[in-house]
């Protein structure tokens, strides 16, 4: 079966489209604070919510808040901060977090798709190229917020997302876990 070369384009071209118009929700993808991290045979599957307050440099104007164009303005600055606090370690290497997505989360209170609101969260979105055996790895994480509720980090580890391994807390006083 030929579909014609113009609806092709077209197809492509609403695909293409709908990448970058930005999408009006509610709902967040992982609930503040915690995170899983998913084995499989191609690497560790790792989505995380932290908050904003933990990381530096964001709120360019001082207003105590991080926007979305703030946020945008200093995306290479968030990766470079995950790179370097959110690890695996495999005896003494260090395994990095490789293609990174992030997806910054507002409150549900604001229905309107303005720039302007202030971000809460920030959903880490990554895979580490490690594969799973028991007593080899430790995971890592030294990025915590500034309010109380949020020095608490929740990480659900599973395998090929249906065996529960492990669940486990980190915080600023135990900032990594051996998986």
């Amino acid at each position: 079966m030929n579909i014609p070369l113009p609806f092709n384009l077209f197809a492509i071209l609403i695909f293409s489209t709908s990448l970058f118009v930005p999408q009006t929700s509610s709902a967040h993808l992982m609930v503040a604070q915690n995170g899983t991290l998913n084995f499989n045979n191609a690497g560790a599957y790792l989505v995380l919510s932290l908050p904003i307050s933990a990381f530096d440099g964001l709120d360019s104007d001082k207003d105590g808040k991080v926007t979305l164009i703030e946020f945008n303005n200093h995306r290479s600055s968030l990766i470079a901060q995950i790179k370097n606090a959110i690890f695996t370690m495999a005896h003494t290497q260090k395994i990095l977090l490789n293609n990174i997505v992030l997806a910054p989360q507002r409150p549900h209170k604001y229905q309107n798709n303005s720039d302007l609101i202030e971000i809460t969260d920030i959903i880490i979105m990554g895979m580490f190229p490690v594969t799973y055996q028991k007593n080899t790895l430790q995971f890592h994480n030294l990025l915590y917020g500034k309010a109380a509720q949020e020095k608490l980090i929740t990480l659900s580890v599973t395998k090929n997302h249906t065996t529960k391994l492990n669940q486990f807390d980190l915080s600023m006083t135990q900032p990594f876990w051996d998986l």
